[in-house]
């Protein structure tokens, strides 16, 4: 079925509005997948919702922004953390030095050589050499 130009600027406005597809599209009277198919054909469309999701994405922060002016503590911190790298946790893991796993497994392996080709009787044989 075709749709007229106009369902899609309807669906585009209502997505800019709710910002999520399947309420937009129940809003505009047109199924979910039409919109998949829309956007997967005309790569205008495709940019559109993209600017439709980025527009839904502005009403969210500015709303935050709203409410954690209002005292809201928790959403100040969130809003702080988005904008500024210094409140945003975290860590840093400094590694200096050697990993000694490497020379764990050689030691293992030159020990099963010895063992596999009977120059050692056991492993216990091995670890009590010096």
């Amino acid at each position: 079925m075709a749709y007229p130009a106009k369902t899609k600027r309807t669906f585009l406005n209502n997505l800019a509005k709710v910002g999520n597809i399947t309420e937009a599209a129940k809003l505009t009277d047109i199924d979910r997948q039409t919109v998949y198919n829309w956007r997967n054909k005309d790569k205008n469309f495709a940019q559109d919702m993209a600017k439709a999701l980025d527009t839904s994405t502005q009403i969210l922060e500015d709303e935050a922004y709203r409410r954690a002016m209002g005292k809201s503590d928790l959403l100040l911190m969130f809003l702080l953390k988005s904008r500024d790298p210094k409140y945003r946790d975290r860590q840093e893991i400094d590694h200096k030095g050697m990993i000694t796993i490497s020379a764990q497994i050689i030691e293992a392996r030159q020990r099963s050589k010895l063992v596999n080709s009977g120059q050692a009787d056991t492993c216990s044989d091995l670890n009590n050499e010096e």
